[in-house]
């Protein structure tokens, strides 16, 4: 990811408080989603629930989990549960 592209989704001022942020080639399959979350690029979302306002780095992989409201995933994580 470009700086420019990180301070961008980083400073993003949200026009609809309801509105999620999705990088280029992230796929978010059997999950749900809250509000007002931000995912960069070529993140894998699978059978998770992810909590409002959580931001997530690049490069994730996340299977089967369960995240909280207002956290921060870096980049380059691989969670997967069993």
């Amino acid at each position: 990811m470009k700086i420019k592209d990180f301070f961008r989704m980083k400073f993003f001022s949200f026009k609809n408080r309801n509105e999620v942020i999705i990088g280029k080639e992230t796929i978010i399959k059997r999950s749900l989603i809250e509000k007002k979350n931000i995912f960069g690029s070529k993140n894998e979302i699978l059978n998770s629930k992810i909590g409002f306002g959580t931001y997530f780095g690049s490069d994730n992989k996340i299977d089967g989990l369960e995240i909280g409201k207002y956290c921060s995933i870096a980049s380059e994580m691989k969670i997967i549960t069993g």
